[in-house]
């Protein structure tokens, strides 16, 4: 059993070596272990690009949004997001210049966001927004607030995006609200309006 703990105890140390930001001397067990958690929940649930949940994430939250509003009513709506021409902006200015543009645009969510909403990197050029207690007419605002953020140019280059949007329904699961919100976007898209609500 002593040897058992004691091997604990050094695989605890040496997790928190390797991360880096603690010394596994000055922290007690509970901490220790408290302090792996909580670096393992961002490596499972973090964009290590961007610092925005990812595609799991996403998915875990979009579920218990739907939960939310099958047993208590909560209304919320989703918003995805693609950054325009992005494959001729890594192909004109080289892939760290791309990597700049989502960071870029993962702040300008950060700081047009409520700390309720759920940003999430969806794959690729593409984000997801869960947003919480937010009706289909409360969308417009927020989606402005994101497209006024974007008009001064970073680095002398415009970044364009289109927006899908939608609110849950009735009814709704979330394929058929992850459809709508995509339909929305290829919408956006084709029209070249920037945004579309469906």
């Amino acid at each position: 059993m002593q040897k058992q703990h004691r091997d604990y105890m050094y695989f605890l140390s040496q997790i928190c070596d390797k991360i880096g930001k603690v010394s596994a001397s000055q922290i007690d067990i509970e901490q220790k272990y408290a302090f792996v958690i909580d670096n393992l929940i961002n490596i499972a649930y973090k964009d290590h690009l961007t610092k925005l949940y990812n595609r799991r994430y996403f998915e875990k939250a979009l579920s218990e949004e739907l939960c939310r509003f099958n047993r208590y009513g909560f209304i919320f709506s989703l918003c995805i997001m693609d950054i325009n021409d992005f494959k001729q902006i890594n192909d004109t200015y080289g892939h760290l210049k791309g990597d700049e543009v989502l960071q870029y645009f993962s702040d300008i969510l950060i700081n047009n966001s409520r700390t309720s909403d759920i940003l999430c990197r969806w794959g690729g050029d593409e984000f997801a927004v869960i947003l919480p207690h937010t009706t289909f007419n409360k969308i417009g605002p927020y989606v402005k607030k994101i497209f006024s953020a974007l008009e001064t140019p970073k680095d002398n280059l415009l970044i364009n995006i289109s927006i899908g949007a939608t609110s849950i329904t009735l009814n709704d699961n979330k394929d058929s609200l992850l459809e709508r919100a995509d339909e929305a976007l290829y919408k956006a898209k084709k029209d070249k309006t920037g945004f579309h609500i469906l």
